[in-house]
């Protein structure tokens, strides 16, 4: 059975969606791909609210602790490769369009 989606609204829904709508015309990328990475980033966002953050005001260390958790909490490697995927062409996203100074 797969786990629930994480529940994600406001700012950091909408970016989501502009940066998987981006992917899709940029390299189309299909519907399970994309699907997987807004979910991957949907977790991320969730985790950083709850420790007052944002993915636009994420840093370095934050996604680390993000994927040390997840590693911890039995993630496989797979799954875990994709995550650091799906957040390495988000960072790469926002400062191509301006909304990060760094990746």
């Amino acid at each position: 059975m797969e786990a629930p989606r994480p529940r994600l609204d406001g700012a950091d829904a909408a970016l989501l969606q502009r940066f998987s709508d981006a992917l899709w015309m940029e390299q189309g990328l299909r519907n399970n791909t994309l699907g997987a990475y807004r979910s991957d980033l949907a977790g991320l966002a969730v985790w950083l609210r709850a420790r007052g953050a944002d993915l636009l005001s994420a840093q370095r260390g934050d996604l680390l602790a993000y994927l040390g958790q997840r590693v911890h909490e039995g993630a496989r490697a797979r799954t875990t490769a994709r995550l650091l995927s799906s957040m390495r062409r988000l960072y790469q996203y926002l400062c191509r369009e301006g909304r990060r100074g760094a990746d």
